[in-house]
C-alpha cells in the first residue's frame, strides 16, 4: 500500500509498505482519509524526543472495514 512516510526530518516521502496483517481483535481498514494534526507537523519540520524514524504520521483517520466496507472513524481519544 502507499504511505506518506517521513525518513528524515522535514523530508515526507511516499512509499510502497507491506499491508498490515490484523491480529486477534483487529481488523483491517482501507483509510480514505487521514488527517496529519499540529504535532506530526511539526514533528517532521523540527524532531521529537519521541520520534523513532522511519515513521508513518497521521492518527486521525476514517475508513471502511476492508472484508465488510463498514464505515469507521478512529480518534486516539486523547490530545496529541
Amino acid at each position: 500500500m502507499k504511505a506518506l512516510q517521513l525518513d528524515i526530518h522535514g523530508r515526507p516521502t511516499i512509499t510502497d509498505v507491506p499491508l498490515p496483517d490484523p491480529g486477534k481483535n483487529e481488523i483491517l481498514l482501507r483509510v480514505t482519509h487521514c488527517a496529519i494534526c499540529r504535532t506530526d507537523a511539526r514533528m517532521s519540520l523540527t524532531g521529537h524526543r519521541d520520534l523513532c524514524l522511519p515513521r508513518i504520521p497521521g492518527h486521525e483517520i476514517c475508513g471502511l472495514e476492508e472484508r465488510t466496507g463498514s464505515p469507521f472513524v478512529v480518534w486516539p481519544g486523547q490530545v496529541c
